[in-house]
């Protein structure tokens, strides 16, 4: 209350509500604005609860929330843990492909005459046969004629 009513309450005081942001400044009987993003404070200085996407700080003020749970410094969270699984798994069918194109790559750097061979019209060598790819064309006409 203001200084003449010292060591009193006023009346004013004791029923005034300051809006969201403000707060009641007990020296004027009025209310004053709150710190910067504060909605609830108990003086020009101290914050107790800030607006959406602020929090309080260690001054009693409000500051930006982090965004992500590296910035909050606190672990993983399951949306988190989804992204490096999935990131894991893609890696793994990843090396899987690469690794099935080497063994082709392989197998027909290895068996050059398979590769030439195994085309229709082209002679068959012993090695082309060998391919588990391979389907003789003459078992083929076979079973589509019957």
């Amino acid at each position: 209350c203001p200084t003449v009513y010292s060591g009193q309450l006023c009346d004013a005081c004791i029923t005034a509500t300051c809006s969201i942001g403000n707060y009641l400044n007990n020296s004027t009987c009025s209310c004053a604005k709150c710190p910067s993003n504060c909605n609830v404070c108990s003086n020009s200085n101290t914050c107790t609860t800030c607006s959406d996407k602020y929090k309080v700080d260690a001054q009693n003020l409000c500051e930006v929330k982090p965004t992500n749970a590296a910035e909050q410094g606190g672990g993983c969270d399951g949306a988190c843990i989804g992204g490096i699984i999935g990131g894991i798994l893609g890696a793994v069918l990843l090396a899987g492909i690469i690794a099935a194109v080497v063994a082709v790559a392989y197998f027909v750097m290895k068996n050059p005459a398979t590769a030439t061979s195994a085309v229709p019209g082209a002679g068959l060598s012993g090695v082309a046969k060998d391919n588990p790819l391979y389907l003789d064309p003459k078992i083929v006409e076979d079973s589509v004629a019957q």
